[in-house]
């Protein structure tokens, strides 16, 4: 299972690293006869909630993959807490995400989500870098690279996604844009 995606730590790399040994211990059934066990049409979503891309849509539908995967009810009981740590957890960060309400009538925001990628693919350092620069007293950063780099697609990237208790103020010089 590529587990590429998944946090360093945490109750959510807990909560899957729990799903991938009972999936591992109950001779690695397909994620068609996971699907199946689901009640689901499609294989895919829970293929991405193990690689951890996606979550489970609510405690009931974490608890029906545990349950397919073969969980014994101890390893239920414990599949609920981690997974109920982890969804705390991970909506605690959205609450401390949320922009102020000028944010959203700026319309700002969508101009930059036309430019941010979907996906952003090997930046990851890039993007670790950024967020260290927001925690020192720096007035500013200067990113050079050549046309076609993906500096636009990294920057929208970013200020789309700031770290926890940052604010970013952008300003974005593109073609793109011009009228």
């Amino acid at each position: 299972m590529d587990q590429s995606r998944w946090p360093a730590q945490g109750p959510w790399r807990n909560w899957l690293n729990l799903c991938v040994r009972i999936h591992r211990e109950n001779g690695l059934p397909s994620l068609r006869t996971l699907a199946g066990r689901m009640q689901l049409s499609s294989p895919s979503r829970i293929g991405e909630i193990l690689r951890g891309i996606g979550w489970p849509a609510d405690d009931i539908q974490a608890e029906r993959l545990l349950s397919a995967l073969g969980a014994t009810d101890a390893e239920l009981k414990r599949g609920r807490q981690l997974f109920v740590k982890a969804r705390v957890e991970r909506d605690g960060a959205a609450v401390r995400r949320q922009r102020p309400d000028w944010w959203h009538r700026s319309g700002y925001s969508e101009q930059l989500a036309d430019l941010a990628p979907i996906e952003l693919l090997d930046r990851d350092e890039e993007l670790d870098e950024l967020a260290a620069w927001c925690a020192v007293d720096e007035a500013y950063v200067w990113w050079q690279a050549p046309a076609r780099a993906g500096k636009s697609a990294l920057m929208s990237r970013f200020v789309l996604n700031p770290p926890p208790d940052v604010w970013v103020v952008s300003f974005f010089v593109t073609a793109r844009l011009a009228s």
